[in-house]
């Protein structure tokens, strides 16, 4: 499923997610849903992977999940994201603002269990293309 988004003529939809304005980098709620977005595209997929860092330096997606699973190791249990059991028991008496809010949250577009094996995945990718460039230096 997920390589329908390098199919199709260019601009792919890839393509476009990684080459959106510059506020989708910098704002934090869209920066968290354009990178929830991505790593949920590239996860487990060398080929996304690999398109997503030539359009769009991984570094920064890592450095994104990165800041959010320290976050989330420093905060109390019951302080953590909402999952979705809880999110309708939530929905329910309040309003729509906060529950808009609620699905915002990078840990519900991005699944908490998967940060750090995501790091690990992205990470040997980005080392591998580290040594490539020095690799590609040195000739």
């Amino acid at each position: 499923m997920r390589s329908t988004f390098t199919w199709g003529q260019s601009p792919t939809m890839l393509s476009r997610l990684s080459t959106l304005p510059m506020v989708y980098s910098t704002e934090p709620t869209r920066k968290s849903i354009l990178f929830s977005c991505l790593l949920n595209i590239c996860f487990e997929d060398e080929t996304n992977k690999l398109f997503v860092n030539q359009e769009l330096n991984l570094t920064r997606v890592i450095n994104h999940l990165q800041e959010h699973l320290t976050t989330r190791e420093n905060q109390l249990p019951q302080q953590q994201s909402i999952s979705m059991s809880n999110l309708s028991s939530r929905m329910e008496g309040e309003d729509e603002e906060e529950m808009v809010k609620g699905l915002n949250e990078f840990s519900f577009r991005f699944p908490f269990e998967l940060w750090k094996e995501t790091i690990e995945f992205l990470r040997k990718q980005d080392e591998t293309n580290q040594d490539e460039d020095i690799e590609e230096q040195q000739i």
